[in-house]
């Protein structure tokens, strides 16, 4: 549907989506909105489709810079804004309120999801299976493995694709080329890297990866594994992320 949790940017939105809230979830005392601070290395606070937050409604105390107390919440008798932590252990079940754009926008079919901060479709495969073959999948539907250009993007794709996989691996379009260098299948530029050593290692395949750092939180990390240009009988199989234009959009690279 192309949706996203609400995002209030005025007091009649918010005392709108407060009396929603009451109306629908009477027995919660609080909602989830679409308030984050996950996509900001230094923690500020942006909605999730990345606007910033020219109208603010934070209970007394919160709302301060973090990343990791970087989820908002609600609270459902005055509709003034919490922070709540995302991390492993802290899963907390809230009722949500969605907002859904009047036109959205055409992806290759259903099972891909619009994502309006990075203007692009993308979907997870259900099945397992090497790089090569997911590459040829997501090509027949109109795009490619995932590229990956910004840090932003690269919380996006943990976010969505890989929210609680622990040790959970996800192919990407990242690949050593026979140079020697790391590329896009796509062909986009190679202008972001976030692999683990920040070094160009010796397998072919870059996967995307939930780990976990000091404070219990969520880090998406790039890794490698070995392909069939490397050794065939070590490649993985794996789900993975394909990534396109909107229909009707011209491919950029």
């Amino acid at each position: 549907m192309g949706g996203n949790l609400a995002t209030p940017k005025s007091a009649f939105e918010n005392s709108f989506l407060k009396q929603l809230a009451q109306k629908n979830f009477g027995n919660s005392e609080s909602f989830w909105l679409g308030g984050t601070s996950i996509f900001d290395p230094n923690g500020k606070w942006h909605w999730v489709d990345m606007s910033n937050m020219t109208y603010a409604n934070w209970a007394k105390g919160q709302g301060q810079q973090s990343t990791i107390w970087n989820m908002m919440q609600a609270n459902i008798t005055d509709g003034t804004w919490r922070t709540w932590m995302e991390s492993f252990w802290t899963y907390m079940d809230n009722p949500y309120i969605c907002e859904i754009p009047p036109n959205p926008i055409p992806c290759p079919n259903a099972s891909w999801i619009y994502i309006s901060a990075l203007a692009k479709c993308y979907y997870l495969t259900h099945n397992y299976d090497t790089w090569q073959n997911h590459r040829k999948s997501c090509q027949n539907q109109g795009g490619d493995l995932v590229s990956i250009h910004s840090y932003i993007e690269n919380v996006f794709m943990g976010i969505y694709f890989n929210p609680g996989g622990y040790d959970e691996s996800i192919y990407t379009g990242l690949y050593r080329q026979s140079n020697g260098n790391l590329g896009w299948s796509d062909g986009s530029n190679f202008d972001y890297q976030n692999n683990l050593n920040g070094t160009i290692p010796g397998e072919v395949y870059g996967i995307l990866k939930a780990s976990t750092n000091q404070d219990q939180s969520y880090i998406y990390d790039w890794d490698f594994q070995p392909g069939e240009l490397f050794n065939q009988e070590q490649e993985q199989i794996n789900q993975a992320i394909c990534k396109s234009d909107p229909i009707g959009h011209q491919k950029i690279v």
